[in-house]
C-alpha cells in the first residue's frame, strides 16, 4: 500500500523553520505561491480552498528564508 505524503499547513510551516506566521501567510496567498513556495491549491466540496505544502516541496522553504521581492523565474529555452 501507498504511502500518503505527508501535508504541511502554515501553522506548521512557521514553526518548523522559525518564520513569522504572518510572512508564511502572505506566501501561502501570493500569486507566486505554487511556483515559488511549493503550495499546492485544492477546491474542497464546499467550494473553499485547502492550501498546503507536501513534504516533498519544503525544500523551497529551506533554500531561502530570507527571502524578499518579487521572484524571477529563468525561462528554459
Amino acid at each position: 500500500m501507498k504511502e500518503k505524503e505527508k501535508k504541511y499547513k502554515p501553522t506548521a510551516i512557521a514553526r518548523m523553520f522559525n518564520i513569522r506566521p504572518g510572512t508564511v501567510a502572505q506566501r501561502f496567498a501570493s500569486p507566486y505561491a505554487e511556483k515559488r513556495w511549493g503550495v499546492v491549491t485544492e477546491r474542497r466540496p464546499d467550494g473553499s480552498i485547502n492550501r498546503y505544502v507536501p513534504e516533498s516541496n519544503l525544500h523551497f522553504w529551506k533554500e531561502n528564508i530570507s527571502y524578499v521581492g518579487r521572484p524571477v523565474f529563468k525561462k528554459d529555452d
